[in-house]
């Protein structure tokens, strides 16, 4: 499954701390199912654009989406269980 959130007004830094906050919290969780423990773990995929990006509303969200879903496929092909950052460059 896949979660999408948007933090308007946080910085790609706070993004990934939320995130490697969000990861850790997971782990100290303990997940059951039929009274038996299973290992949970997530991967992150963040991506950032600049304020003054020069691209209109409807480029910036498909550049995010797209750049956030890249993201979180290397985590995945990483190992899984990362937080993945990359940056749009205007």
């Amino acid at each position: 499954d896949e979660i999408i959130a948007v933090m308007i007004g946080t910085n790609t830094e706070d993004c990934l701390e939320i995130a490697e906050k969000c990861k850790a919290a997971i782990h100290q969780t303990e997940f059951f199912c039929n009274d038996k423990k299973i290992p949970v773990s997530m991967s992150f995929g963040i991506s950032g654009i600049s304020d003054s990006a020069k691209k209109s509303t409807e480029q910036i969200k498909h550049d995010l989406l797209f750049t956030s879903l890249a993201a979180l496929a290397q985590a995945k092909q990483e190992g899984k269980d990362k937080c993945v950052l990359k940056k749009i460059i205007d």
